[in-house]
């Protein structure tokens, strides 16, 4: 593994993890809420012996980004597609510039694959990776867990306003968080709808209506946070056609524990990035 840091305007850093250099496919893999772009390590690196070359960023206000949520410092959706998911995907170009390239991510990561390639209709991609990643809706929830989420929800709207950023690390959810981001994700909540208050212009969510990629979308058996019917709105907000494919456990891991197991999400995303599928596939 390879760690790289590239620079930025206002002084900060962009890092990234960076696994493998041979291989027939690669693979940017953007991280859930709160998440170090470390604790993919073994995914990654499982992936990269394989054969799929992998780049992880390191989001803002997480691990090794110099920039921290304050109620001056701010960010959301729109600042993380048009920052660090797009500086990853020129990385991995400029790395891997003939080999395809997927774009995948975890939870909250997926929602930034999905609304980069809407946003960013040039940095297209051959394809997309969504693993325990559905929208947060709360109606995509059964029984007393849809009234939990939107509780929640609401708290969070609540927390952040008063102090001016999330208080993730008091709450046991998602650490310190930038107020936007978590405004955004809450209205997401709410409505359904993904948010992204950065951008003025509205042509990003006629591109969301209509994008279309080979995708795969995994489901993490004991998962709560994103059950098949939260990973089906997301895609329902999209053209793509696929159904939440159940990742190959013979336990339940749930939304974290698939990191300590990676072996079947490696194993299908393995067979799903060779060229030979990729021939095959639509959109």
């Amino acid at each position: 593994m390879e760690t790289r840091s590239e620079r930025v305007e206002q002084g900060g850093e962009r890092p990234h993890d960076r696994y493998g250099e041979g291989g027939s496919a690669a693979l940017v893999f953007v991280p859930a809420l709160g998440t170090p772009a470390r604790i993919y390590a073994r995914f990654a690196a499982t992936l990269a012996e394989q054969g799929v070359a992998v780049l992880v960023p390191e989001l803002r206000g997480v691990g090794r980004s110099p920039l921290r949520a304050e109620r001056d410092t701010d960010w959301g959706y729109a600042d993380l597609v048009d920052g660090e998911v797009a500086a990853a995907i020129t990385a991995a170009r400029q790395q891997w510039p003939d080999r395809p390239l997927w774009l995948g991510g975890h939870s909250l990561g997926g929602h930034l694959a999905l609304l980069h390639q809407a946003r960013h209709p040039t940095q297209s991609v051959d394809g997309l990776l969504l693993v325990a990643s559905g929208a947060p809706y709360w109606r995509s929830y059964a029984g007393s867990m849809a009234w939990i989420t939107r509780g929640f929800g609401a708290l969070v709207g609540m927390s952040t306003r008063l102090c001016g950023y999330f208080p993730g690390h008091r709450l046991g959810f998602g650490g310190r968080q930038a107020a936007s981001l978590m405004l955004d994700w809450s209205a997401f909540l709410r409505s359904g709808e993904p948010q992204a208050r950065g951008w003025s212009d509205s042509d990003w969510r006629t591109r969301l209506q209509q994008l279309t990629r080979p995708a795969l979308a995994m489901h993490i058996p004991g998962d709560r946070y994103a059950p098949p019917a939260a990973i089906r709105h997301l895609l329902s907000l999209t053209a793509i056609r696929c159904e939440p494919e159940d990742a190959a456990y013979p336990d339940t891991p749930g939304h974290f524990g698939w990191l300590k197991q990676p072996a079947p999400v490696v194993e299908r995303t393995v067979q799903t990035l060779q060229p030979a599928s990729l021939a095959g596939a639509g959109g």
